[in-house]
C-alpha cells in the first residue's frame, strides 16, 4: 500500500495512538507490577545503550521509538479487551485478513507475483515478498480460526469463516513461507490443547502436528525434488537451513563481541556508516537472522536477561490463568497465547524484536497487551460477581453493551 500512502505514516498513528491513551490516563493501566519492574528497566535499558553506541543517533531514534511502540502497543491491547470483551479481542486483526486477501487474490496471474528459488515457485501476491504475504496471511489465521470455532453451529457463518480459513491456508502453502508456516502450526496446536479431549488424542494429534511441521520446514526441497522426479530437472541439494546458516554464523560472532552490555540498540558492531533519510535506516546494517542473537550484539547479555525474564514472567501468569478457564474462552486464549509462542519460534529465524517498525513486532506487543487485558477481565467478573475466591463462576456468552456495562 506504499503507493497510497508514505511508509512514515505508521509513525504519525502511533505517536497519534500514545498521545489518546496517555491524554484517558491509560498507559500501562492494568499491567501487573512484576511485569512493570521488568518491562520498565528494560525499555530504560535499551535507550541508555544508545550511550555507548557507534552510531548514537540511530539506536536513540530507534530504542525511543521502541519505548513508544512497546507501551503504546500493550495499553492499547488492554484498553481493547476492557471495550470489547473477550469474544471480540481478535477483531483487531479484521484489516489484516482484508489487506492479506486483496493482496493474494490481485496477485494472480501477474508474473511480478512470483519469485523463484530453484525450481521452487514462491507467491508473493502484490506484497512484493512472498514473507511479507505469508506474515500477513498468518496473522489473519487466528481471527479466521476463532469465528470459525464460535460460530460452528451456523451453517452461514461456518460456510464463510470455513472457505476463508482454506484460502488463507491455500496462499500461505503458495508462499512457501516456513516461518510463518510455523507461526499457524503453533497456534494450532495451543488450539487443539485447549480442547477437554483424552490424553492419547492430545498426544496423536500433537504428534501429527509436529510431523506436518517439519514437511514444512523442508518443503522447498521437497517440491524441488518431485519437480525434479517429473520434469527431469536439477534438484537443489542444499540443507533445509542453508539460507540462515552463514547469517547466524555471523551473526554468533557479532553477539561475541557485544559481550555484557552490546553495542548500542538497532546497531551493527564495527560499522558507524549510518546516515538518516526520510526517518528510515536505508541500507545501513545487515540482515542478523536471529532476534536472540542480536538482542545480545545490540544490548548485550543484560538486555538477553531482561527478555527471558520478561517472557517468562508473562507466560507464567498467561498459563496460570489459562489453566483456570473453560470451554470458549480457554480456545480463545490459547489461540492468542498460540500466535504469541509462534511469533517468538519464528524470530529464531527472523530477527525482528529490536526492529519496533516490523509487522511482527507490532503483533506482539498488540497481543502482549490483550492477553493482560483478558487476564484483568477475569477479575473484574470475580469483583463483580462478588466471589470471595480466586476462581469466579463460568462466564456466560453475553452481549457487548452488557460486557461493557460489567
Amino acid at each position: 500500500m506504499d503507493f497510497l500512502v508514505s511508509s512514515n505514516l505508521r509513525w504519525l498513528l502511533l505517536l497519534l495512538l500514545f498521545g489518546y491513551l496517555l491524554s484517558k490516563k491509560k498507559l500501562l493501566r492494568g499491567v501487573n507490577n512484576y511485569l512493570l519492574l521488568i518491562l520498565l528497566p528494560y525499555l530504560v535499558w535499551c535507550i541508555l545503550t544508545a550511550t555507548w553506541s557507534q552510531v548514537f543517533w540511530l539506536s536513540f531514534m530507534k530504542s525511543g521509538m521502541f519505548f513508544v511502540v512497546v507501551i503504546a502497543l500493550v495499553s492499547a491491547g488492554v484498553e481493547w479487551v476492557r471495550r470489547y470483551g473477550w469474544v471480540r479481542c481478535l477483531d483487531c486483526l479484521f484489516w489484516v485478513l482484508v489487506v492479506a486477501l486483496l493482496s493474494a487474490f490481485f496477485g494472480i496471474g501477474s508474473s511480478g507475483s512470483i519469485d523463484s528459488m530453484g525450481t521452487v515457485q514462491l507467491y508473493e501476491g502484490l506484497s512484493g515478498n512472498a514473507n511479507t504475504l505469508g506474515f500477513l496471511l498468518a496473522l489473519a489465521f487466528p481471527f479466521l480460526l476463532w469465528r470459525l470455532y464460535y460460530y460452528w453451529s451456523r451453517l452461514a457463518s461456518r460456510c464463510l469463516y470455513g472457505g476463508l480459513l482454506g484460502l488463507d491456508l491455500f496462499f500461505l502453502f503458495k508462499t512457501f513461507a516456513r516461518g510463518d508456516t510455523l507461526i499457524v502450526l503453533c497456534i494450532l496446536l495451543a488450539f487443539l490443547m485447549s480442547f477437554q479431549l483424552r490424553k492419547q488424542l492430545t498426544w496423536i494429534l500433537s504428534g501429527a502436528l509436529l510431523l506436518l511441521l517439519l514437511c514444512f520446514l523442508a518443503q522447498p526441497l521437497i517440491v524441488s525434488m518431485v519437480t525434479a522426479h517429473f520434469y527431469k530437472q536439477g534438484a537443489r541439494t542444499d540443507d533445509v537451513l542453508s539460507s540462515r546458516q552463514k547469517v547466524w554464523q555471523v551473526s554468533y560472532e557479532q553477539a561475541v563481541k557485544g559481550g555484557w552490555f552490546g553495542g548500542g540498540f538497532g546497531a551493527t558492531i564495527g560499522d558507524n556508516t549510518f546516515v538518516l533519510r526520510h526517518l528510515a535506516v536505508g541500507s545501513y546494517g545487515r540482515e542478523k537472522g536471529n532476534s536472540q542473537l542480536a538482542i545480545i550484539e545490540e544490548t548485550g547479555v543484560v538486555g538477553l536477561l531482561f527478555y527471558a525474564m520478561l517472557l517468562i514472567t508473562f507466560f507464567f501468569q498467561a498459563i496460570r490463568y489459562y489453566r483456570s478457564l473453560e470451554g470458549s474462552e480457554k480456545v480463545m486464549l490459547g489461540i492468542v497465547l498460540g500466535s504469541l509462542v509462534g511469533l517468538l519460534v519464528e524470530s529464531i529465524p527472523e530477527g525482528w524484536w529490536d526492529a519496533p517498525a516490523s509487522s511482527e513486532a507490532m503483533c506482539f506487543w498488540t497481543l502482549f497487551g490483550v492477553v493482560i487485558g483478558l487476564i484483568n477481565l477475569k477479575k473484574r467478573k470475580v469483583r463483580c460477581y462478588g466471589c470471595t475466591s480466586v476462581e469466579a463462576p463460568s462466564w456466560t456468552l453475553i452481549s457487548d453493551s452488557a460486557a461493557s456495562k460489567a
